[in-house]
């Protein structure tokens, strides 16, 4: 293993000096998402985990990494939408974890 995929590998010893930004800043998306949508009442922070569009958000916020991609963005604006990408994932992940577990195998 090189010393830069060794980097790459997370830790429980180094959680806040490695990710705490990559959560960070998807935790302020998610704020920022909700803020915005929230208004119109389409906040995905307000979605029961088995409402059919989360896998279109989702699906979107992809098709804009693939966007920037395709365009050659600069990496930082690759990382703004893969931000997006783990924002939108983590709230459909909080969204299970807080529902009520009715009819999960125990």
């Amino acid at each position: 293993m090189t010393s830069t995929m060794a980097r790459l590998i997370p830790t429980e010893n180094d959680f806040r000096m490695r990710l705490g930004r990559l959560y960070d800043d998807m935790h302020r998306e998610r704020i920022r998402a909700h803020e915005k949508h929230a208004p119109k009442g389409k906040s995905c922070e307000q979605m029961d985990w088995t409402d059919r569009d989360w896998l279109p958000v989702l699906t979107e916020e992809v098709s804009e990494v693939a966007r920037a991609l395709n365009d050659r963005e600069p990496s930082t604006r690759l990382r703004e939408e893969l931000v997006q990408v783990g924002a939108m994932a983590a709230a459909w992940i909080n969204a299970i974890d807080h529902a009520p577990k009715m009819g999960d195998a125990s």
